[in-house]
């Protein structure tokens, strides 16, 4: 996506998602102290199923998951009360400012992501000392994604049967927690 120079994560995120008619909550505002509470779920397509990693190591913790979901919203809180909601990452880097207060360049790559306990998302600044699931460096990939589903000929691509099977591993690739960082990086060479 096109950014403004001196626009904020959080004025990025405000135009994207109404860009894309999308609502949402937060705290703070789009000038200080961001963080996005919740997304307007209308269509109810932002369910959670938890891989097997994820129930063990909420068994081990005594982390109770549930389905509390609020109206048609997918945010904190939600599925588990321990850190559940929105996080993002700079340059595979959790900052530990508010999207607000952080300014990305050209060539940056910013991922939001939804986290249902502590541990399910790894990046950057110690943020989770104990993770439970592989610490992936997904920003070279995720970039990729973001070009090839700008491009005007996507579509046209998509048609070759190779193309499709690629698209769909590196897909499925950065949406696996499991992932290791050598099947992350297979599937972004493929």
């Amino acid at each position: 996506m096109e950014i403004t120079e001196g626009e904020s994560t959080a004025q990025i995120l405000d135009r994207v998602l109404g860009e894309n008619g999308l609502r949402y909550d937060n705290t703070g505002s789009v000038d200080s102290s961001f963080y996005l509470s919740w997304i307007l779920d209308e269509a109810g397509s932002l369910t959670a199923e938890f891989p097997e990693i994820s129930l063990k190591h909420a068994e081990e913790q005594g982390i109770k998951i549930t389905n509390p979901r609020r109206r048609a919203t997918l945010g904190e809180f939600d599925y588990t009360n321990h850190q559940s909601g929105w996080m993002y990452t700079l340059n595979n880097d959790m900052p530990n400012v508010g999207m607000s207060d952080t300014e990305p360049k050209d060539g940056d790559v910013i991922r939001i992501r939804f986290t249902a306990m502590k541990g399910d998302l790894c990046s950057g600044n110690g943020y989770v000392d104990d993770p439970f699931v592989p610490n992936v460096n997904g920003d070279s990939i995720t970039k990729l994604l973001a070009e090839f589903n700008g491009r005007e000929d996507k579509e046209e691509l998509l048609e070759y049967a190779n193309v499709q099977k690629a698209y769909e591993g590196a897909v499925a690739a950065i949406s696996d927690i499991t992932c290791e960082q050598t099947a992350v990086d297979a599937a972004e060479q493929a």
